[in-house]
């Protein structure tokens, strides 16, 4: 068990190492607060699983209001954004720092860029499991994504890192446009 537990950690390091070395030419203090967030969403995860009765499971709600909150401090928004979380599911621990960070990119890049001139500022996370998958949906009520990003023409280090994590899952990921930002994630 206890040699399991190490390994966890030093996956979770790699990923941490791995996102280091993508900003390492180019570092400026926004991606360092970025690197700092992916950190603090991989330390919940870690967190949430040593107080669990599991270290196969970890429950999920209590990791994305942790992030959320945390972002929300960070960007000085706490009362101008609502997030509204439904993640009351049971995630396996070996994809759950891989969905916290998907969550984490998700919301950065909402708080970053959706809410120029909206007055309804509203984030929804939902994270289910129907059957064997585990899907992740991410709305929010913002401007949506431009066209280049929706054409894959787009090549912001945000959905190359989304598309990354999903495709280390053998995941599906998928963006559109209604009402704000979607994004659809089935693992």
């Amino acid at each position: 068990m206890q040699k399991e537990q190490h390994h966890r950690v030093h996956n979770s390091l790699g990923i941490i190492s791995s996102l280091l070395n993508k900003y390492k030419d180019t570092i400026t203090p926004e991606k360092l607060a970025d690197i700092d967030n992916n950190i603090i969403a991989i330390s919940t995860v870690h967190r949430q699983l040593y107080k669990g009765d599991t270290l196969e499971t970890v429950y999920f709600q209590p990791i994305v209001e942790k992030m959320s909150s945390s972002l929300l401090a960070q960007y000085g928004l706490n009362h101008d954004i609502q997030i509204l979380i439904a993640a009351k599911v049971n995630v396996p621990q070996k994809i759950s720092t891989i969905l916290a960070l998907m969550i984490n990119e998700l919301i950065t890049n909402s708080l970053k860029y959706a809410f120029t001139n909206i007055d309804e500022k509203k984030i929804f996370v939902t994270v289910e499991t129907k059957k064997t998958n585990i899907i992740l949906t991410y709305k929010d009520s913002g401007v949506g994504y431009d066209a280049a990003f929706l054409k894959q023409k787009s090549e912001g280090f945000g959905r190359i890192l989304l598309e990354g994590l999903a495709n280390q899952l053998r995941g599906k990921i998928s963006f559109f446009n209604e009402n704000g930002a979607c994004c659809i994630i089935k693992l």
